[in-house]
């Protein structure tokens, strides 16, 4: 184990930084964890904030094919899916038809090859994919009970939870962009989302304080988990296995998680 990667001190310094950039960079997420400890280097990561740096690369990256060099108007869940493009061998006209599909004002630099972006686009896309696998690792545990308690509804049941926790998830979003333009949430939306959060499994003096709150970011959060466990006790429904033992739902957990974290 490299002894830079977990100093002592406070002296954590711009060198340290680049060296765990380089490593994200170059090394599988399944190098990383057997190299070195696995919580303590992804700490490190959070610490110095790598994960920006990480991100930054790939902004600079995509705004080569962006005529303003404005990267901001591709929505966020696309921007991986680019990089991935990037990455892989193919002729100009070929990436171009792919980078379109993503955002029809994309171009292709003057003098274009793709070779010079090619190996660069693969070390980001590396990096971004062991950042969410550590995400994964990290926050499955939220998922976990709810997952498993929605294996047990029938299909029927769990298509008729994630409709309506759709519908109210879009009722909040309303009420986000509301905010942003100095409007208070309004109470029966933040209520409606509470009492699905009771119909889902939260106690009852859980959903009374989420009500007493009245915090839509709060509210929000929760709804979000709530349609993400739904999500993943569906796909695994999906499968027909007969009672998925705890590893194996913690690793559908996981897969779910990496597919829908966007940075």
């Amino acid at each position: 184990m490299n002894p830079f990667l977990f100093p002592t001190d406070q002296s954590i310094n711009l060198t340290q930084k680049n060296q765990i950039t380089d490593l994200l960079l170059d090394m599988s997420y399944q190098d990383l964890v057997q190299k070195y400890d696995k919580k303590e280097f992804f700490r490190l990561v959070a610490d110095l904030h790598v994960d920006n740096e990480i991100i930054l690369l790939r902004e600079m990256m995509i705004a080569n094919f962006t005529p303003d060099k404005v990267t901001g108007n591709i929505p966020v869940e696309k921007k991986d899916e680019l990089i991935n493009i990037l990455a892989t061998n193919g002729t100009a006209p070929d990436l171009l038809t792919k980078l379109q599909q993503i955002d029809s004002n994309l171009t292709l630099p003057q003098n274009f090859n793709a070779a010079n972006y090619q190996l660069r686009a693969s070390e980001i896309a590396n990096a971004m994919q062991s950042i969410k696998m550590a995400i994964a690792e990290e926050g499955y545990t939220n998922f976990l009970d709810d997952t498993s308690r929605f294996l047990h509804y029938p299909p029927e049941k769990l298509k008729e939870f994630s409709q309506e926790t759709e519908a109210v998830s879009e009722e909040l979003a309303k009420e986000y962009t509301n905010l942003i333009n100095n409007t208070p949430p309004n109470p029966a939306v933040i209520n409606k989302a509470a009492d699905l959060t009771g119909k889902l499994g939260r106690i009852p003096i859980f959903v009374e304080s989420l009500k007493e709150k009245k915090n839509l970011g709060e509210v929000s959060e929760v709804i979000q988990k709530l349609s993400a466990s739904l999500k993943i006790a569906t796909a695994l429904k999906a499968k027909n296995l007969q009672n998925p033992d705890r590893e194996t739902i913690i690793a559908e957990i996981k897969k779910y998680l990496v597919e829908n974290t966007f940075l």
